[in-house]
């Protein structure tokens, strides 16, 4: 078992993971290659580009910030992607308006996945102090959920 995990939910038959990594709260596709650290990502419909300069196939992505492409999810649906912006607090990004990183933070800390990872600090309490600092792209969320115990 993995102790770092703190969410799990499934969409479209693929499992999503919410876990602890060096980069902090990580969303990660058990099914697919690809992840990305909670509070920068979003979920966008375009067509990235990819490291040689060529266009991916248009449609879904989960990316970081707001266009690095970090897993295809070309084949969800407009509703399958709404129930995976609703489980992990990922925000639904416009095609070419840029959404706050508080924005995105806040969504997290009121959606399930957020509330799993308050779970996850009371039920492990000396592992979560432990990855505290890594906080790089979801700052403040150790003593927010330290702060929710109180």
């Amino acid at each position: 078992m993995n102790n770092r995990l703190f969410y799990n939910e499934s969409v479209r038959g693929l499992e999503f993971q919410g876990l602890i990594s060096a980069d902090g709260p990580y969303i990660s596709c058990k099914n697919r290659s690809g992840g990305v650290a909670l509070g920068v990502c979003g979920l966008r419909k375009f067509a990235p580009v990819d490291y040689n300069n060529r266009s991916c196939q248009h449609g879904w992505w989960l990316v970081k910030y707001d266009s690095e492409a970090r897993l295809d999810l070309t084949d969800f649906s407009d509703s399958d992607v709404k129930d995976l912006s609703e489980a992990f607090g990922i925000a639904l990004l416009p095609p070419h308006l840029l959404v706050a990183q508080q924005v995105r933070q806040d969504f997290f800390f009121k959606s399930r996945a957020g509330e799993a990872l308050f779970a996850w600090v009371r039920a492990h309490p000396r592992l979560a102090s432990q990855h505290a600092s890594y906080e790089a792209y979801l700052p403040g969320w150790h003593s927010k959920a330290v702060a929710s115990i109180e």
